[in-house]
């Protein structure tokens, strides 16, 4: 039988050694339970949007600053390529931001 602490020390341990590890259903409906689903989706959805603005900032910056808005009308924007936050949290939710970015 699975409890939270012990998939904790699977998750640490082979963290420490930088492993993976495997999870079998009664293990995910654990983590889900206490909201890890919903963080990686919410961490996946900050991810794609920093991504679209990031292509957003580098097609301004490629067409003179220009956009169009949702009515058709040019608008003048800055040509920044925008700001990345920082990862912030722990180590291991760095690694998964890291891993996302590589996609």
């Amino acid at each position: 039988m699975s409890s939270l602490p012990k998939i904790a020390g699977k998750w640490f341990r082979k963290t420490d050694i930088h492993k993976g590890i495997q999870l079998n259903p009664e293990e995910m409906d654990i983590l889900n339970s206490i909201g890890v689903g919903q963080l990686i989706a919410e961490k996946l959805a900050e991810h794609q949007r920093a991504l679209c603005l990031k292509r957003n900032a580098e097609s301004q910056s490629i067409n003179g600053g220009l956009s169009v808005s949702i009515d058709g009308q040019a608008a003048k924007t800055s040509k920044s390529p925008g700001m990345t936050q920082r990862p912030g949290g722990s180590e291991a939710l760095a690694r998964v931001q890291r891993m996302l970015s590589e996609r």
